[in-house]
Formats: structure tokens, sequence, C-alpha cells
């Protein structure tokens, strides 16, 4: 399936699934965006939910007039409302390596995913890049396989679904392409050319 939007960058396939997984899922009507800081899809999720609020440390985001409430903060220190959906878009990566800089940035990001899945009444959806293990100075850690089986075990209660997605060149003439995992543990991180493979998690609570 083609998922070219424009973006020339991993949002070309992150945002159409994430529209889709909300389309799919009428009963959800209020959900919360993590980490939502300089991204291009709230104004849509908006239209789509009849309340949208977003968390994130940064305050000079345009966008977010977006949202039904915008939260300055950090998501492991506020005091959130529980809603039906939570979700992260290439924003986990960055914790505690860009933002909240810490020796052991694993350990913050597993609290993270643990914070979101709390919040979650109904589903979680989150997207990061994958690959072999890596981490960009002030930028971001590579989640590798280690990383995912981390993230999952935070999902306690969920059904889970992950799927990875990859692209030779990440431009908009470039359509990324569903791999399997053990096709996308292989996917090394080349600086020049930007993130080439995204893993993505499908969570739903089993009493759902």
């Amino acid at each position: 399936m083609d998922f070219k939007t424009g973006f020339g960058n991993e949002r070309d396939i992150e945002v159409p699934v994430l529209l889709e997984y909300i389309k799919q899922h009428l009963d959800i009507n209020s959900a919360l965006d993590v980490g939502c800081a300089d991204n291009v899809y709230s104004s849509t999720v908006k239209r789509m939910v009849e309340q949208l609020d977003g968390i994130d440390l940064k305050d000079d985001y345009t966008g977010k007039r977006h949202y039904s409430r915008y939260i300055v903060g950090d998501v492991l220190k506020e005091k959130l409302d529980k809603y039906d959906l939570v979700f992260s878009i290439s924003a986990i990566e960055h914790y505690g390596v860009k933002q909240n800089p810490v020796d052991n940035p694993l350990k913050s990001q597993i609290k993270m995913v643990r914070k979101i899945a709390k919040l979650a009444k109904k589903y979680v959806f989150l997207t990061f890049p994958y690959g072999q293990k890596c981490q960009v100075s002030e930028e971001f850690r590579m989640v590798d396989n280690g990383t995912l089986l981390c993230f999952l075990a935070q999902l306690y209660g969920f059904k889970k679904e992950i799927k990875f997605y990859s692209t030779d060149v990440p431009t908009p003439e470039v359509a990324w392409i569903e791999l399997t995992q053990h096709e996308a543990n292989q996917v090394k991180y080349e600086p020049s050319l930007g993130v080439q493979c995204v893993a993505m998690i499908r969570a739903e609570r089993k009493d759902v």
C-alpha cells in the first residue's frame, strides 16, 4: 500500500496509519498526544475526536491551537486524566537523550511507555525509529529488538500488534513498505539519509 503524503520523512508512513487507526475505532472520543510539538497532524486528528489534548516540554508550538488542551510539562511528572487513546509519534526515542537528558535514557523511555499505558483506557498507538542499536548524540536513541521487548512488557493487559515499515530513501517520491521483524532488525541508521525504518505498536486493552 502506498502511504506517500509528501512530508519526506517517516511521517509519510506514521500519519496515514495513525489516522486510519483512529477511523477504525469509532469509540475513541478522547485522545492524548504525548510529545506533540512540531507535529503535522493535530488539526486532522482534532476533527476526528471530541477531545484532543497534547503534552510536550516545549511551549513554542504554533499548532497548539488545534488541541482542546495543550499541557507544557513532562508526561512522567504531570498528573493527567485517562483517555480512550494515548498515542506518541516518534517522540519516545528522544526522551532522556534530547529531552531531559540522562545517563540511562532506556530507563526513562521504559517509564514513559509505562505511563502511557496507565493513561490509556482503551488504546495505545506508538511509533519510533527501529533498527540496529545506536544513539545519535543529543537527538535520539534507536529502538532495537531488546528495547522493543522492554516497551511491550509495559503494555501488560493489552492485546498488541507490531508492524515495521521501511524505505530506501525517505522522500515523498519513494513509498514505505512493510517488513518482517527479522528484516527490520538488520536496518542500520544512516545519518545522511535519516530514519529508514519505523516500528508501530497498536495495543488494545483486553477488556475493551
